[in-house]
């Protein structure tokens, strides 16, 4: 009892200078801890910005104004796009009604009629988009508060006049400020919270998990061999915890300052995401800390939670001797499936010319689940082939490193193959997503390629909300601005008899219509001529469409028509070149992939830190073996260099096949949908960069390893 008394009554410190774990696991152990800290501390802060963004979104809604309740303001949200970016501002147009009209957040005092507040971004544009007189004369600059994030593109625009008609059909009686779940501006336009964390997670939180696992299983073996001594000496389960924790304690408090220090940076300076032009403020971090302190609580306690439950099972047999039955080996067959699938498909879609239809869809999916359910047996197989001729080449070159590198992949292949076919499975995942985001965003091929032919001779001009009113004073101006192009109103009209295309021509300049733009317009089908009073009288059958047309080898004024557009119109009507739409949904979409991107990248830096620390795991258990052979002939290369090979052979070969395999899916992706393939190729270029910064690191830790081991066994340095 008295001895059992003691050990219960033994210090924490104590146990922690008797308890001691091998220092690689203890490295493990701190970067594991650290890395799921600050990713469940990014997916805190991820809720925090957008706790923030809705927050300053609900403080500038407009609440719409009761039945026979007076209204303070008249309030309308419209868009404009912008004319050398891919970018949407939103522009509100107000009107005060009563002398003492609440005033948006981030904005000090009322613009007079026809001034505008601007947002930073707006403000630091060039002088290209002449947002110094576009939509008034600029007044002032909207504070942080008024604004979703640091760089959204939002202006506030008191209009020169307020046309009665405009008043009672368009604008939106409100009384104030408040109104949350509407989604103004930036934020109309963002994806949901649920779906960022979800493909969050599914990236950056599920390589930190697995990177969890590998930390939990180096050195298992000994911790449970520990546990099974301590366990038969009489040690209660409460002794043996704090024995096991005591051995990981500096490394868990390192790592818990570590990340602590980290977000509590990020609380005083901000974040902002290296590559991307997005960050989180100071302030909504600090909002957001017992959020984020909560996430990486839970992410710290289940990790501990599985990592002392492993170390304090008692095992029933610790080592099986019992011969185990062959594994199954990796089909050629399969393999073959694996590396024909993907070229195949792309043969199949360039040889039938004609992209874009769904039918052809089906032939990429088929190729790509084939890639899906094969590519374990392909990476295997070339492994296992890569490895034998590498062990061929150092039996001619009588290269030791050669030899027992390739015979250590090949004896523990599975596993090995496994890391592999991680680093290519990152790469799949992460082309093919940004495919799917790029693909279903980019509109049809005809669309872009109209928008590519005509922005720089045709503006397109949309009344809002079929409302015409302006016409007359609009079209004279066009034509005083654009001397010599020819003005054209187009519509659809539709009635009980169908749909028939109209046109009018309001200004017969120097620039005949081409026939391709009316095929754009109509397709087809040949428009009836018709007066433009006429269109504009009928506008409750069809959209009216105004087109200036510049001659050739006269640009397109874009900067000016807005300008005169805005200056005519309340609120501005629509104005951009055609296909614009399709044009800001691509790059929309492709905004969307370059975050699916960044997360896939973040993922492969973490998922590779857990592969590359099981391939050093191995590297150091061969060194450890071979060590006292090696040290006779004093050839420290030969170590170096199987830990070349053990290193770069499955990750490099994962890479290769990854890689392939995604620029074909992805080329057969884009022909089936008549995208552009533009994501790829930066995303696997970076990807490589991550890649060649890993190898590089772990190779110098082994070459680190090799030297001390060359070091503590050469002859004289252990002899008294």
């Amino acid at each position: 009892m008295r001895a059992r008394a003691g050990r219960v009554g033994q210090g924490f410190g104590g146990l922690g200078r008797r308890a001691r774990a091998p220092r690689f696991s203890l490295v493990v152990f701190f970067l594991a801890v650290s890395i799921l800290g600050l990713a469940s501390a990014g997916l805190g802060a991820m809720h925090a910005a957008y706790s923030g963004i809705e927050g300053r979104d609900a403080a500038r809604s407009p609440v719409s104004a009761a039945e026979g309740e007076s209204a303070a303001f008249l309030y309308r949200e419209v868009h404009d796009s912008m004319v050398g970016t891919p970018l949407d501002a939103s522009v509100v147009y107000l009107w005060p009604l009563v002398e003492d009209a609440p005033l948006p957040p981030g904005v000090e005092q009322w613009p007079a009629p026809g001034e505008a507040v601007l947002s930073p971004a707006l403000r630091e544009m060039g002088a290209e988009e002449g947002m110094d007189s576009r939509y008034g004369r600029v007044v002032g600059t909207i504070g942080p508060e008024g604004l979703a994030t640091g760089g959204e593109a939002l202006a506030y625009v008191v209009p020169r006049e307020m046309p009665g008609e405009v008043r009672e059909n368009f604008m939106t009686a409100s009384v104030g400020y408040g109104a949350g779940g509407r989604g103004t501006g930036e934020v109309a336009e963002m994806a949901p919270f649920p779906l960022a964390a979800a493909a969050y997670v599914l990236t950056v939180g599920v390589s930190a998990v697995i990177l969890g696992v590998i930390a939990v299983a180096q050195g298992r073996e000994g911790r449970q061999r520990q546990n099974m001594l301590l366990f038969t000496l009489g040690y209660t389960w409460r002794e043996r915890l704090r024995w096991m924790a005591a051995q990981v304690r500096l490394p868990l408090l390192g790592a818990v300052a570590l990340s602590g220090t980290v977000v509590a940076l990020a609380g005083t300076c901000g974040l902002r995401l290296p590559g991307m032009n997005a960050g989180v403020s100071a302030g909504d971090l600090r909002a957001g800390l017992p959020v984020i302190l909560g996430v990486m609580l839970l992410a710290w306690l289940a990790f501990l939670v599985y990592y002392f439950r492993t170390c304090l099972v008692v095992p029933r047999n610790l080592a099986a001797n019992r011969p185990r039955a062959r594994e199954r080996e990796f089909s050629p067959r399969r393999a073959l499936m694996c590396f024909l699938a993907a070229p195949a498909a792309v043969g199949v879609l360039v040889a039938v010319q004609r992209t874009g239809s769904e039918l052809l869809f089906f032939v990429y999916l088929a190729a790509l689940l084939v890639v899906v359910f094969t590519l374990f047996d392909l990476v295997g197989y070339l492994m296992l082939r890569v490895s034998a001729t590498l062990r061929r080449w150092g039996g001619r070159r009588r290269s030791p490193a050669a030899i027992v590198g390739a015979a250590g992949i090949v004896h523990r292949i599975r596993p090995v193959a496994v890391l592999g076919v991680s680093v290519a499975a990152c790469l799949l995942v992460g082309t093919q997503v940004q495919g799917f985001l790029v693909s279903w965003a980019e509109g049809s091929r005809v669309a872009r390629v109209a928008h590519e032919e005509f922005r720089d001779s045709v503006v397109e001009i949309s009344p809002q909300m079929g409302f015409y009113a302006g016409s007359e004073a609009l079209l004279p101006e066009l034509a005083r601005h654009a001397p010599g192009a020819t003005i054209m109103l187009t519509q659809t009209a539709c009635g009980e008899s169908g749909c028939v295309p109209r046109s009018a021509l309001f200004e017969r300049g120097d620039a005949p219509v081409e026939r391709a733009y009316l095929r754009y317009l109509f397709g087809p089908q040949e428009p009836q001529q018709a007066r433009p009073e006429d269109l504009l009288a009928d506008q409750d059958r069809g959209e009216v469409l105004i087109s200036v047309v510049y001659p050739e080898g006269r640009a397109a004024d874009l900067r000016g028509i807005k300008e005169t557009v805005a200056r005519e119109t309340v609120p501005m009507w629509r104005t951009w070149s055609p296909a614009t739409s399709d044009y800001y949904g691509a790059s929309m979409g492709a905004r969307q992939a370059a975050w699916v991107g960044y997360f896939g990248l973040i993922a492969l830096g973490v998922m590779l830190c857990g592969i590359l620390v099981v391939l050093l795991s191995d590297v150091a258990a061969t060194m450890r073996r071979m060590g006292p052979l090696v040290v006779l002939s004093d050839s420290g290369g030969v170590l170096r260099g199987v830990a070349l090979v053990r290193l770069g052979v499955p990750v490099l070969l994962g890479f290769a096949v990854g890689g392939g395999m995604a620029l074909m899916l992805s080329s057969a992706l884009a022909l089936s949908f008549g995208s552009s393939l533009s994501y790829a190729l930066p995303f696997l270029l970076l990807c490589a960069v991550v890649v060649g910064l890993g190898l590089a690191v772990a190779a110098a830790v082994s070459f680190h390893r090799a030297r001390t081991i060359m070091k503590g066994w050469k002859v004289g340095t252990w002899v008294s």
